[in-house]
């Protein structure tokens, strides 16, 4: 693939129409890109573990918090956070449908210090 264009609508339909909360529409080896949504008065922090990668979240429509190693951070429309790779996050507070794209960075490559 060398080019791709989304919608944040037409991903959002997608990811209704398949009644899940995360869809993931771009998968490439450097970059992978999906969206995220959370209920109002839900939180993830049973399902929501740390990952391997670097990610980005941007909010897109609704209102909650995200705590990321026991730091909390407003999320709402236009909100930009980095969650490092391995840290303990999750959603909660959320008092309007939550929708986020996350963006995640490859994973690191092994090194072959000799």
């Amino acid at each position: 693939m060398q080019t791709a264009s989304f919608t944040v609508s037409e991903v959002s339909k997608q990811r209704q129409d398949r009644e899940k909360s995360w869809l993931e529409f771009l998968d490439l080896p450097t970059l992978s890109m999906g969206i995220y949504h959370i209920p109002a008065g839900t939180t993830d922090r049973q399902t929501h573990d740390p990952h391997d990668r670097d990610e980005v979240y941007i909010g897109v429509n609704g209102t909650g918090r995200l705590t990321a190693d026991g730091e909390e951070f407003d999320v709402e429309a236009g909100t930009i956070v980095f969650v490092k790779a391995g840290i303990e996050h999750h959603f909660h507070d959320v008092t309007d449908h939550l929708t986020v794209l996350v963006f995640f960075a490859s994973a690191p490559k092994e090194t072959n210090d000799r």
